[in-house]
């Protein structure tokens, strides 16, 4: 396997508690190992609290208001290690294990519950022995929680627990799409026959699940961060765009690398130029250059958007290119914000 097909199989992909979601996982859901280690809930869960407790206080919302509790990949679930001291650092691969909730802030419901529940993963069946004596067989859980890990009662009550505590419903259905345009026509008809994109977007491989939340891979052209002002040019960049709708219990986290190497900022876009030559405002967002990965946050209230830009300052990324803030700026520019937050 070479070095771009490993790192897109592993670290810049969204990942719900089993691994990375893909469109092959998303058919065999049933024949997946887990990601998981041995760690003391207590404490995992009394360090969520804290941050939830003083983010108001020391203005974390940016990339650390959406950390998850802590969890290092598995040889059991077939991830590699972020480096092997045999064959030294892969350069494409991300170096540092952080990961950040695609649903929320820090002491939303959404956040709590992910971290509840991805810390009972990290300890439950940690030699994976109940789950090899399932083996690809049927589990009895498959209707009802075929979108989460249960594969055993205990998993399922945990499950229901969370859910009553943070009062989270969980996803009925899933469904992938064809292609941008009936994804959405999905999510709003005709009141949707523009979509959200602008002309430099590409985008691709949609799903969708019954409440509106929704992933889609992209190609968006961005400038190339070269250092020159009296040159321009274009790079094609690779991103996953996620739209999770809040009540909704999404399984899902995105890993980021080292969360001290983003620089981040807010911006507010400028949207979609109106007939009268003016730019409406779009909502503040979160901005984050990384080295390997950069992203584009949005509350909009009833659901959280991310943007995962396969791209950053190191060349060395799944797009081959290096981008800096202003290609940020212009990706942010590039979304219409008011059809996204309209979206029902």
């Amino acid at each position: 396997m070479d070095d771009r097909k490993l790192y897109c199989d592993t670290f810049s992909q969204v990942r719900s508690a089993r691994g990375p979601i893909r469109l092959e996982d998303i058919k065999m859901r049933k024949n997946h190992t887990i990601l998981r280690k041995i760690l003391v809930l207590a404490a995992v869960l009394a360090l969520f609290t804290a941050l939830a407790a003083t983010a108001y206080a020391v203005d974390l919302f940016g990339l650390r208001s959406l950390l998850l509790p802590p969890s290092t990949p598995s040889q059991r679930t077939g991830w590699p290690q972020v480096s092997d001291p045999e064959i030294g650092e892969d350069p494409y691969l991300v170096q540092g294990n952080d990961a950040i909730s695609l649903q929320g802030f820090v002491g939303t419901p959404e956040a709590m519950a992910t971290a509840e529940w991805r810390a009972f993963n990290n300890r439950y069946d940690p030699d994976g022995a109940i789950l090899a004596e399932i083996g690809n067989g049927p589990t009895g859980f498959e209707g009802e929680y075929d979108h989460y890990l249960v594969y055993t009662q205990e998993m399922a009550d945990e499950l229901e627990r969370i859910l009553a505590k943070y009062h989270l419903k969980k996803h009925t259905d899933m469904r992938i799409l064809d292609s941008y345009h009936e994804l959405c026509q999905e999510l709003a008809g005709d009141d949707m026959a523009q979509g959200f994109l602008m002309g430099m977007h590409e985008p691709y491989t949609p799903y969708i699940y019954e409440d509106g939340t929704f992933h889609y891979d992209g190609d968006v052209n961005l400038p190339e961060a070269n250092g020159r002002d009296d040159y321009y040019s274009e790079v094609t960049c690779m991103y996953q765009c996620t739209r999770c709708v809040k009540g909704t219990f999404t399984d899902i986290g995105l890993t980021i690398g080292d969360i001290d190497d983003f620089k981040q900022w807010t911006y507010r876009p400028r949207g979609v130029i109106q007939e009268d030559g003016t730019y409406p405002e779009g909502p503040e967002v979160i901005l984050a250059l990384g080295p390997k990965v950069s992203l584009v946050i949005a509350d909009l209230g009833d659901s959280f958007v991310t943007f995962n830009i396969l791209a950053g300052t190191d060349f060395y990324n799944l797009s081959d290119c290096v981008i800096g803030e202003n290609a940020l700026e212009i990706f942010a520019d590039s979304i219409d914000w008011t059809v996204i937050a309209r979206i029902p």
